[in-house]
């Protein structure tokens, strides 16, 4: 099922970087969405760990979370560009929950490669029987254990990385990262590179102060985020943000009704395949804190940060510099970046509408680039209707998508909505292709959070 739309955006006063330019901008833009699915699970395209889409030539692989018969399913569809036809869906397995969406990856031979399954468990991976085929899948093999959110990248050598969130009973949750050769029948056994800052949380014996049971941390929950790209000279870049629970004697303007937030953006480089990790040119011992690695935005001190921060994927432009889109979200507004290195630094550029228009930006957000443009789709709300609690999770009702292109100078130079491609609200969980070989494709969910009947949306940005 297609729609079309055609619209013309005026913006006026567009606000972009450090300085605002004032200027009138007309863009006539043709949307087009296509309805993969009318049986998406609540978290159908989440989440912003794993790539969803991926494309050759010939074809566009996308993956995505159906809901039937009190079941979740991960299922696969390819489009075809000389037929201009979408294939049959393919469902490929059940899965735990609406956590276990799937992570894409293509290697040199053309053959598709996927993880996914746990929430909190052992990774799937499969690889297609034929290249650029999504029909056949090999048998089975098992990554890890106590793994969620899968991120998969593949290297020129076709060394695989797996990379996932560790979950450690009563104990400093980490990110574990997992490898396998070409020729390698095998995974490792993983290795942790980040650590949560559980265990630096003070211990109940040390507060003298409160009720006790209302005091302590239950354990090293985190969320991180993160993704892992992989450069032409096989380095290995990882971004994230770091949600946890902090000690609840402790009050902050960030976090939720568990105390809960997330109060740094950072990243992570590899030079040598992940043995050893870099903050600037410094190497550091792993696994890290937040205390010893480089960070974006943020402070690996909660009590020196006042918002909460979302994260978007990562993509590297055409010198190999990593970019990062992220949100600073407030008690009252909220605020949107892209953020780049140069050198040693870590640039940052407001992304924002004039005065006259009534949204708020942040994230789960998405970015591409190609052709020399960066792609960015953030989740966006009505000032109105702006409400922290309400940006992630259980009470989303009022979200749309944001679609913006910039130029190489980081100039907006297209803007639009979901709602201009006639897609009604809450939209959200935007998942764009991550290569740089192709205009970018869209995938985003649109229904509410509670619910397991929302639509899954395609959408070419070209």
């Amino acid at each position: 099922m297609t729609f079309k739309a055609s619209f013309v955006i005026f913006i006026i006063g567009l606000f972009v970087g450090d300085n605002p330019e004032v200027k009138i901008m007309l863009s006539n833009i043709e949307g087009r969405t296509t309805i993969l699915t009318q049986k998406g699970s609540s978290r159908a395209t989440a989440y912003i760990d794993s790539n969803k889409i991926i494309e050759t030539e010939e074809h566009v692989f996308t993956t995505y979370l159906i809901y039937e018969d009190g079941k979740h399913f991960i299922a696969l569809k390819s489009f075809s560009k000389e037929n201009k036809k979408w294939s049959k869906e393919i469902v490929l397995d059940e899965v735990n929950d609406n956590h276990g969406g799937g992570s894409l990856s293509i290697d040199s031979q053309g053959y598709l490669h996927i993880a996914y399954g746990p929430h909190v468990g052992p990774f799937v991976y499969r690889k297609s029987v034929n290249p650029n085929d999504i029909g056949f899948f090999g048998d089975p093999m098992f990554v890890g254990n106590n793994m969620t959110y899968p991120s998969l990248a593949i290297d020129n050598n076709d060394k695989i990385y797996l990379l996932g969130r560790h979950t450690i009973i009563k104990g400093k949750w980490s990110l574990r990262l997992f490898h396998k050769n070409a020729e390698d029948k095998n995974w490792s056994s993983g290795k942790d590179i980040l650590y949560s800052n559980y265990a630096n949380w003070p211990d109940i014996k040390d507060i003298k102060k409160g009720d006790p049971k209302y005091l302590y941390v239950k354990n090293g929950y985190s969320r991180w985020n993160k993704s892992i790209v992989i450069d032409k000279l096989n380095n290995l870049h990882i971004t994230f943000k770091n949600y946890e629970y902090l000690p609840r004697n402790e009050k902050y303007s960030f976090t939720n009704n568990g105390n809960g937030g997330s109060y740094l953006i950072g990243y992570l480089k590899s030079e040598d395949g992940g043995m050893t990790w870099k903050n600037k040119d410094k190497l550091i011992t792993t696994p890290a804190y937040p205390s010893e690695i480089e960070i974006i935005d943020g402070n690996s001190d909660p009590k020196k940060v006042e918002c909460n921060y979302g994260i978007s994927n990562l993509i590297l432009d055409k010198h190999n510099t990593p970019h990062v889109a992220f949100s600073k979200e407030y008690d009252s507004t909220s605020t949107f970046y892209l953020a780049y290195k140069k050198g040693d630094i870590w640039e940052r550029k407001l992304i924002n509408h004039d005065k006259t228009n009534q949204s708020f930006m942040y994230s789960p957000s998405s970015i591409s680039y190609f052709d020399n443009h960066f792609y960015i789709v953030a989740t966006a709300i009505n000032k109105s209707n702006y409400d922290r609690q309400e940006l992630w999770g259980k009470e989303q009702r009022h979200s749309f998508l944001q679609i913006f292109k910039l130029n190489s100078r980081y100039k907006i130079v297209k803007v639009f909505s979901s709602q201009d491609l006639m897609v009604s609200n809450p939209s959200w969980l935007p998942s764009l292709g991550r290569g740089n070989e192709y205009p970018p494709k869209l995938l985003f969910t649109q229904g509410d959070s509670k619910s397991n009947s929302t639509v899954v949306h395609y959408t070419d940005l070209n």
